[in-house]
């Protein structure tokens, strides 16, 4: 991220504060009780500091931002054109899941807690029991994402 804003007009000082936003922005999105992570960490940081980086861009210079974008390639625009839809995808497949199976994840995945101290908060008889849980879980989020795959390619 530091590259990215030192390769783009911007110096050491821009990138720590952007940095320290985009990690503000996250902390409020975590509390959100919406809040579904599509992507990795890091992509999602990635993601919140370039699109605060670009904002600052325009703040400067809006006729410089605006141009880069501009210039930006049909394909790269196409391309994230198409994450942002499989993005909104995998937020309906994880939404269509139960509260129990986003708790699971949730402790998981973004709390980083072990099988085992999950299985003691939801109650689950042994740590194999919430593994198997997580793992219909995940199953189950798959195959309504791959369902709402095939319905918008046909």
């Amino acid at each position: 991220m530091r590259r990215h804003i030192l390769n783009n007009k911007g110096n050491k000082e821009e990138a720590n504060d952007i940095l320290q936003e985009a990690l503000i922005i996250l902390c409020r999105k975590v509390n959100d009780l919406d809040f579904v992570l599509t992507s990795s960490l890091d992509t999602y940081i990635f993601g919140i500091a370039k699109m605060l980086w670009r904002s600052e861009l325009c703040k400067k210079n809006h006729q410089t931002a605006w141009s880069e974008f501009a210039n930006a390639g049909d394909n790269e625009i196409e391309v994230l054109i198409n994450q942002e839809n499989n993005y909104k995808l995998a937020e309906k497949a994880l939404n269509s899941i139960s509260d129990i199976c986003i708790r699971i994840l949730e402790l998981f995945y973004i709390k980083k807690e072990s099988m085992s101290s999950i299985a003691v908060a939801l109650g689950h008889s042994s740590e194999n029991a919430a593994k198997t849980q997580k793992y219909k879980c995940l199953e189950k989020a798959r195959q309504v994402y791959t369902e709402l795959i095939n319905q918008t390619n046909s």
